[in-house]
């Protein structure tokens, strides 16, 4: 059988479907068939096939264990492959990493000598992380870089040489519809330094009003009209780097899609303002006794699955308690000593409600919240205190901002500044300290900072040996000029009823509201009293179909001080319009009981890490407005933006692309994505695809759209080039960096576990490249970018792309001299070993490579995959209940930099206290009730997939092959309907998905949830063609419906999502939808 005839074949057996393995390949006729169907190494494909190949087993000839890490999702486990013969054969859990086994280590940090055996002794993964060489032998992968020669979406691509591919990215080139213009010419004339320079004109947009003080070259420079989006890369030092360097503001992550509604209320409540770092904060599972979730579910589809079972049963087994809220009967909900199938979208009112039965029955912690600073705070035995009793000026009880010392009519804590300041300032130069505290924070203009002591000889705030800390409370470091007023932000009531500097006592009053030197004010936490008794336990109970009973019972249990208790909530109850409320009231609620920095309550972790190298052009690099409006402000000349601005959001990924297509704020000409797939992933995903395929006349409004992708998935086939990346068992990476599940200092490194490396010249410098497996690099020595991409052949890291791409627009901080004097940035290699050895991990990547082959550093960190602190040593030995690693901060009750927000659209002003908010609010305010649609859609992960890249995983698979559509058995009834048949879903977009349905009792009535990972258009499911070839694909890959082509847009702006306007998530549980039987 020949190639060609075996092409013809591909999907001739789909009742067969997975069986892409060793068994098939020698039956159709071994190495010449099998290169046809997958472009892999035989050998390779066979050492996953178990039938010819079984397991191997350490001390078995040849075998060796390579230590790395996970990402078959973003939770970064620790991972040990065992490799034979330049394959991998088994992906087993690393045991030194927490998050897949429990131990305990002899000295304060993990040693190898703390588990025998190591590699005989593995950890435990998840289905997911034990399925990654699945991924890695994908015989769907793209293994050469690839040109569109069709319309759009047409699946007709050509391949190219990388240089082919570079030279047309940053010159330019020619598409079907005619020419386009590079990166290089995007990016305008650069300056001396090489950094961008011009700035963008009347002649890049048509929104020039829409510009602060209506001048267009405030929306930055001309470099913004090139955009890039990942997706989960966990490469940002390098990325972010590169675009610095080429001088976009739009370097933009995909965090609105899934965790916006975490980081935004953590960055307004755990500021951080000593310095200046928000953090994550998690339940404590070693210790908790008493645990609600909301919306969450950790069994299936939450960071670190192994870690939380593992934690989740203990708590079982010792006695502790689990209580889930969610409308579905989860993995997690079975195991829970009571399930509450609240109303979707009303956590909020869940949470308000336990929060007024706590305050009316004085279960608050008063004295803790009474205590207004750090000095009080440690000899009450506190390791934290809050803002509670802040006075807060308001205006019609709403919370203005904090009512300072000069406003209070104070003379202590008020000065000047004697000279001029830059943003870069840390000692600062005063009339007079004499009277502000020892440290403490202080405000310049509408900027607040700290400094962690004073000089009252030299009247300054910080000192040359401990300088202050700029951009406290999510403010940005500003420059100021002489005599600027210079004041303590915070003042308190004293019990007498006199106004102080929040520093002079050590008590203060807590629950009041009156007129302060003619202001109108109230504490924090009178703020805060007076939304949650707003209605009572039981409107709040209506609001959110749970009885008054049920929530009494938990705002009891919970506060009743009898456990280690703590509410944790993850993705399913932010994900709604009020999710950013919601998730501030969590934060809240464990703030008033005293749970954070305590062991079993809601605490953080700190972790080893890198340090990006050097950048010898720092400054000046972008200016201006992302194209998303994330983080600005709206200043323009026109009364009302045509498009909604973000001021306290960090990212609104929903928004880039239809923007783009939209030409807003300004014109874009060139989009690249990276590991992002938003056609499939994104709700609304028809406003995505709408956006991609948008004409203005016979050009695409977006011009030229690059896609780095390990396959054709269905953002990847409506771009115009496509750039093969390698898996994460080919690269490298300091994961774990977001997710505070483990609570002891940890860090996992992600290094090569197949491939090899070579030591070579570039333009005359040493450099030593990685290569991934099934990739060449012919030759040693280079004389020039242009040499290098010509010898490659094969999937290129995406690191290693943006690195010669780099050289090769020659942008600064990469190439000779790229990370600093006698340090050359010429290959990600040397990236990564700096950027270790700056960091944590003193010896870099420890001559990693040298003998050509993945795994023979002898650095025990790199043999370990990583650096752990003991993970049983979660309390601080010197602070009994205490974690060891804590926030150790002030907490924010009142946020000023949301109350200094609004919505642009409607001049509506953003609360800083959380306010009861409808789940269902367009970005204008406007509320739908979409009539005739009878069920709230949600969606749900399963445990054995992972966001959008394991749907044509063969073992995966085998687990599940197609989605669901699960209802509730007496809506089933009421429609006719059994398990197995068939329905149709519509929403108001007018979009429709099939699929079967799955009838449970387990699902609250007029819901309905399907599956995510299934209803695939593209990622192996169809052919497409190379050069007039057909691809391989199987037809039932992915089968099932598709719940993101469902969800609903906005009513005023339906190409996009339905959008938190505060934070700028994206709402997946609240689409309304009708069911017919089909």
């Amino acid at each position: 059988m020949n190639i060609k005839t075996l092409s013809k074949q591909k999907d001739r057996n789909p009742e067969n479907k997975f069986k892409v393995t060793r068994r098939t390949f020698i039956k159709i006729g071994g190495a010449v068939a099998a290169a046809a169907i997958c472009g892999f190494e035989l050998r390779n494909l066979y050492a996953v096939d178990d039938d010819i190949n079984p397991d191997p087993n350490v001390g078995d000839t040849g075998v060796k264990v390579i230590r790395t890490a996970c990402m078959m999702c973003n939770a970064g486990c620790g991972l040990q492959v065992k490799v034979k013969d330049g394959a991998a054969l088994m992906i087993e859990g690393n045991p030194f990493c927490p998050h897949t086994n429990d131990y305990s280590t002899a000295g304060t940090e993990a040693a190898l000598s703390d588990i025998s055996e190591p590699d005989k002794y593995p950890g435990t993964p998840c289905a997911r992380g034990n399925g990654g060489l699945k991924t890695l032998y994908d015989p769907y992968r793209i293994k050469q870089p690839l040109k569109r020669t069709g319309a759009r979406g047409e699946g007709k691509w050509q391949a190219i040489s990388w240089k082919q591919a570079f030279d047309e990215i940053i010159d330019g080139g020619t598409l079907p519809e005619g020419t386009f213009e590079g990166l290089k010419a995007i990016r305008g004339t650069p300056d001396s330094s090489k950094r961008a320079s011009e700035k963008l004109t009347t002649d890049d947009t048509n929104y020039a009003s829409e510009a602060k003080s209506g001048d267009p070259a405030n929306f930055g420079f001309k470099a913004n009209r090139y955009v890039w989006i990942r997706g989960r890369d966990q490469i940002s030092q390098i990325t972010k780097r590169f675009n610095d360097a080429y001088g976009t503001v739009n370097h933009i992550e995909h965090s609105s899609l899934c965790n916006t509604n975490y980081a935004v209320p953590a960055k307004t409540t755990f500021s951080g303002p000593k310095s200046a770092k928000y953090s994550y904060m998690r339940v404590d599972l070693d210790n908790v006794e008493y645990l609600i979730l909301l919306g969450t579910n950790p069994l299936e589809a939450n960071v670190g699955t192994p870690y939380w079972a593992r934690k989740l049963m203990a708590l079982k087994a010792n006695g502790g308690k689990l209580i889930v809220v969610d409308p579905f009967f989860t993995h997690t909900a079975s195991k829970a000593d009571k399930w509450i199938p609240i109303e979707p979208g009303t956590d909020l009112a869940l949470l308000m409600g336990m929060m007024r039965w706590i305050i009316d029955n004085n279960r608050h912690l008063s004295n803790y919240l009474s205590i207004p600073n750090e000095n009080a705070a440690s000899v009450a035995g506190y390791k934290n205190y809050t803002d509670a009793a802040f006075l807060v000026k308001t205006t019609e009880g709403k919370g203005e901002e904090f009512l300072n010392a000069s406003e209070a009519g104070l003379s202590e804590g008020v000065t000047t500044l004697v000279s001029d300041i830059s943003s870069s300032d840390k000692v600062i130069s005063v009339q007079s300290t004499s009277t502000f505290p020892s440290k403490g924070f202080a405000k310049i203009g509408d900027e607040t900072l700290y400094y962690p002591e004073k000089d009252d000889t030299a009247n300054t705030l910080g000192t040359s040996s401990n300088g202050c800390i700029r951009g406290s409370f999510n403010t940005k470091a500003a420059s100021a000029t002489s005599g600027t007023s210079v004041v303590v932000p915070f003042v308190v009531r004293k019990e007498d009823g006199t106004i102080t500097l929040y520093s002079n006592v050590s008590s203060a009053t807590l629950d009041w509201s009156g007129t302060v030197n003619g202001h109108e004010c109230s504490t924090s936490f009178r703020l805060l009293k007076d939304q949650v008794t707003s209605k009572t336990v039981e409107e709040w109970a209506a609001l959110c179909k749970v009885s008054a009973d049920t929530i009494q019972t938990l705002a009891n249990e919970l506060s009743n001080g009898g456990k280690k208790a703590c509410v944790e909530a993850y993705r399913g109850a932010w994900g709604h319009t009020n999710g950013y409320q919601t998730s501030r009231a969590l934060n809240i609620l464990n703030t008033i009981l005293g749970r954070v920095d305590k062991i079993g309550g809601y605490c953080t972790s700190k972790r080893f890490g890198g340090k990006e190298p050097s950048k010898p052009v720092s400054s000046g690099l972008t200016s201006g407005v992302r194209i998303d409006r994330a983080s600005s402000k709206y200043e323009g000349t026109l009364e009302t933006p045509s498009r909604q601005w973000y001021p306290v959001a960090s990212v609104v990924s929903q928004e880039a692309i239809p923007s783009m297509a939209a030409g807003y704020p300004y014109n874009c000409k060139a989009l690249m994505l990276y590991t992002f797939n938003p056609a499939y992933t994104q709700p609304n995903t028809q406003g995505v695809k709408d956006a991609l395929t948008k004409k203005n006349g016979n050009s695409y409004a977006i011009p030229l759209v690059v896609s780095c992708s390990i396959f054709m998935d269905e953002t990847a086939a409506l771009s115009d080039y496509i750039l093969p990346d390698s898996t994460y068992l080919e690269r490298y990476s300091l994961p774990f960096t977001s997710y505070p599940t483990v609570k002891t200092k940890a860090a996992t490194i992600r290094r090569p576990v197949i491939g090899s490396y070579k030591d070579i010249t570039v333009e005359g410098r040493s450099a030593r490249v990685y290569i991934p497996d099934g990739s060449s690099l012919d030759g040693s020595s280079f004389g020039s970018v242009d040499e290098l991409l010509e010898a490659w052949s094969g999937p290129m890291p995406y690191d290693e792309q943006l690195i010669q791409m780099a050289k090769k627009l020659n942008i600064p901080n990469f190439g000779a001299d790229g990370m600093g004097t006698g340090k050359n940035l010429d290959t990600a290699y040397q990236f990564w070993d700096e950027t270790l050895a700056l960091g944590d991990f003193s010896n870099g990547l420890g001559d990693e490579g040298a003998s050509g082959s993945p795994g023979d550093s002898t650095e025990s960190y790199m043999t370990m995959g990583g650096r752990w602190e003991n993970p049983k040593q979660v309390e601080d030995p010197s602070a009994s209940g205490w974690a060891k690693n804590r926030y150790d901060d002030l907490i924010s009750i009142f946020s000023e930099k949301v109350a200094h927000s609004k919505n642009a659209l409607t001049g509506e002003e953003y609360s800083g206290i959380p306010v009861w908010e409808k789940p269902n609010i367009g970005l204008k305010g406007a509320e739908f009730e979409d009539a005739g649609y009878d069920y709230t859609m949600n969606t749900y992960k399963r445990a054995w997939h992972v966001q959008s890249r394991s749907t044509s995983n063969e073992w995966l698979l085998e687990l599940q092959p197609e989605g669901f559509i699960y209802l509730n058995s007496s809506d089933a009834s009421s429609l006719g309907v059994l398990t197995g048949d068939e329905v149709i879903v519509t929403s108001p977009n007018g979009q429709s998905t099939e699929g079967k349905v799955r009838v449970i009792k387990g699902l609250r009535r007029k819901s309905v949830v399907i599956d995510f990972h299934f209803g695939r258009e593209w990622f192996g499911s169809k052919p497409y063609t190379v050069d007039g070839e057909s691809s391989d694909y199987d037809s039932k890959i992915g089968v099932g419906p598709n719940a993101n082509v469902l969800q609903r847009g906005d009513p005023d702006f339906s190409d996009i999502c339905l959008t938190d306007p505060i934070s700028g998530q994206a709402c997946y549980y609240i689409t309304k939808v009708k069911i017919g039987k089909t």
